[in-house]
């Protein structure tokens, strides 16, 4: 059974019982050892999100925990209501590589609570000491207001033509929506991999969250859930 026909078969028949270890994760991580490497080559995800008048805050989701594990793939839900993810507008879900891997894609389950339409990207980075830091929420202002006259605010969130991949995606209300980053443009490389070093992250960014887009598209609540990461080595 190829890997499209087999998600297509979780999402059609939400009973069956299935395994973590009926997902093909790669040469990287198709080990006998209960997924040990799999959990220890990334760190925990980090979701920031709009706190309002500007500032933003972060969850943090341990991947064993909260997302990869036998009972989320079974259930698509979680075992512990400390493990859930919460549904919030979402503008940036982190992951942090620990080890260098050669990554064919990258796939999470995304649940809004309403019918919406957005555009996804992703942009890698080295090391998080380059990723954005002034981040440009729906609530940030364009202008500083201590200044007089008001002088621009410069945020430092990247542009959707400097992603690695971006697309877009129809959520439908409440329904479980499989999402795959594939075909990574990187600078150096042409063979559609992510080259990923130790401790370099990858920035997915929910546009329609995103101060940048504020106005032009309709902001989403979302869940995520069964983190896939396919390595080749």
């Amino acid at each position: 059974m190829t890997k499209k026909k087999f998600l297509l078969g979780l999402l059609l028949v939400p009973s069956l019982l299935l395994s973590a270890c009926s997902f093909d994760l790669g040469p990287a991580f198709e080990k006998s050892d209960n997924y040990k490497t799999y959990y220890d080559s990334f760190a925990d995800v980090r979701a920031k999100y709009d706190a309002g008048l500007g500032e933003g805050a972060e969850d943090t989701y341990n991947i064993k925990n909260s997302l990869f594990n036998d009972y989320t793939v079974n259930n698509m839900g979680w075992d512990k209501d400390e493990y859930k993810v919460v549904e919030r507008q979402y503008v940036y879900i982190i992951v942090t590589f620990k080890e260098v891997l050669k990554v064919e894609s990258l796939s999470l389950y995304f649940r809004a609570t309403e019918d919406n339409r957005s555009r996804i990207s992703a942009f890698y980075y080295v090391s998080d000491d380059l990723a954005p830091k002034k981040i440009m929420y729906l609530s940030s202002p364009t202008e500083d207001p201590e200044t007089d006259p008001p002088t621009p605010i410069v945020y430092d969130d990247p542009l959707i033509s400097d992603a690695n991949v971006s697309f877009e995606v129809g959520f439908e209300k409440d329904a479980w929506k499989f999402v795959t980053f594939e075909k990574f443009k990187q600078e150096g490389y042409k063979d559609g991999l992510l080259h990923t070093g130790s401790n370099s992250v990858l920035y997915i960014r929910v546009e329609n969250n995103s101060g940048r887009d504020r106005g032009t598209t309709e902001p989403v609540n979302f869940s995520f859930i069964n983190l896939l990461v396919r390595a080749i080595e």
